[in-house]
């Protein structure tokens, strides 16, 4: 299987921005059910996305809600860091998926180094804690606070999402229009 990121935009530069299409950002009046609030949200440019997130620079420590709307409940998405490179080779994933049989949602971290990636389960090269994920109303959205090196102040940032398969496998993500801008 192919799990392709490409797009990398900073992160830490800019609080809010409108979408492409014009349209007003749609993260700034998100309430979340568990009650978490950000400092900061980005209406990311295409799939439907929002990173909300929360960055201690003196620490590193990054508290980060990654939302993606408009999803089928058998998908799965991913939000990824990539720390020295622009790109999918090196990406630290957090990756979710509800549950075909049960519906509990299951969220994990997927450190990529290969594009053969199945999104497999590993550590990432920096310290994660408190992943989880919800799925509400078509929306998916995984939860996580980081630590990143102290006073880091650009980050390559990747997301994507795609199907998922028989058995919960997760299937190769769709390889045209803004699955390539992601």
């Amino acid at each position: 299987m192919c799990f392709l990121f490409l797009s990398c935009t900073p992160l830490f530069t800019s609080a809010t921005t409108t979408t492409v299409q014009g349209l007003q950002p749609r993260c700034e009046s998100h309430i979340f059910n568990n009650g978490k609030h950000y400092r900061s949200c980005k209406d990311l440019p295409v799939l439907d996305s929002f990173l909300h997130f929360s960055y201690a620079r003196e620490t590193g420590v990054l508290d980060v809600a990654y939302r993606h709307a408009n999803l089928e409940s058998s998908s799965w998405i991913a939000w990824a860091i990539n720390p020295t490179k622009k790109g999918m080779l090196g990406a630290q994933a957090l990756v979710a998926y509800r549950n075909s049989t049960s519906g509990v949602m299951r969220a994990y971290t997927s450190n990529i180094n290969s594009y053969a990636t199945m999104l497999q389960e590993s550590p990432l090269s920096f310290r994660v804690t408190q992943v989880s994920a919800e799925y509400l109303d078509g929306e998916m959205t995984i939860f996580a606070t980081m630590v990143l090196p102290p006073n880091t102040t650009v980050v390559n940032h990747l997301w994507q999402d795609g199907p998922l398969k028989e058995g919960d496998r997760l299937g190769m993500h769709a390889m045209s229009g803004d699955h390539l801008k992601s």
